[in-house]
């Protein structure tokens, strides 16, 4: 919100520049991601418009207007101003990954993954790079060529969760439910997170050890309650650990 307030103050004082207004939008595109508020996402997208109005010769006004367009589910536009803000900068690692993620939006998974293929070349020291190219390769399915990518995660930003999660959901989904546990808690240790516990809890259950499948699944519950799905897995839990009332509660 202060990145908001600043952006606006820069383009009151000069209301011809471009980079304010792209500024301006991809703060308003963060606040949307956080809040889903409709009006952030109009502030955005009028200051993305905006800011190409003023110059269509600066990368960054692309890169914000299609990650605007990405975000209000307007792939092809996006698409299109991704590739301009590649002609403008066609080492822009930034540039490849989000037109990955317009392609990816748009059903286009090879062009995707080839998308993200160049952002790897282009800045193979970035972690979010690896990152989208593993989750591009893990969403068909292809765990062999998704594990690598994320391993390459924890090398780069080892006190980063997200690599440590991804390798224990292709574990779990592998059937290796042992070797996913390490991976949850290496994840957990950095950043509790739902999602990450109910795997966990998954992955204890999977295994018989139902008394911890609880414990985690509770946790996993007390931050967000008003999932039913994970209730019902609570409740299975219960169940199979012996505690019919508890299982009857959830």
């Amino acid at each position: 919100k202060q990145s908001v307030v600043l952006f606006e103050h820069r383009a009151e004082k000069d209301s011809n520049f471009a980079l304010a207004y792209a500024g301006l939008a991809d703060a308003s595109r963060r606040l949307y991601g956080e809040t889903k508020d409709s009006i952030w996402a109009q502030k955005a997208n009028l200051a993305a418009e905006q800011a190409e109005r003023l110059s269509s010769t600066i990368p960054e006004v692309h890169l914000s207007l299609g990650s605007v367009y990405s975000m209000t589910g307007k792939n092809v536009q996006a698409i299109a101003e991704l590739k301009r803000a590649l002609e403008l900068a066609p080492n822009s690692d930034e540039a490849y990954r989000l037109l990955g993620d317009a392609y990816r939006a748009n059903g286009q998974s090879e062009e995707g993954i080839a998308a993200y293929q160049k952002a790897v070349s282009s800045n193979p020291y970035f972690w979010m790079n690896h990152n989208e190219l593993g989750q591009a390769y893990f969403d068909r399915g292809d765990w062999a060529k998704a594990l690598p990518e994320f391993e390459k995660v924890t090398e780069i930003a080892s006190d980063n969760p997200r690599g440590y999660e991804n390798i224990g959901t292709i574990y779990l989904r592998q059937g290796k439910w042992s070797e996913s546990i390490p991976q949850f808690q290496k994840a957990l240790a950095i950043a509790p997170d739902s999602e990450t516990y109910s795997n966990l809890g998954t992955s204890y259950f999977l295994l018989k050890r139902y008394d911890e499948s609880v414990k985690m699944y509770q946790k996993a519950a007390e931050m967000t309650p008003n999932d039913e799905q994970l209730l019902g897995n609570l409740g299975d839990a219960y169940r199979w650990s012996g505690h019919s009332e508890q299982a009857s509660a959830n």
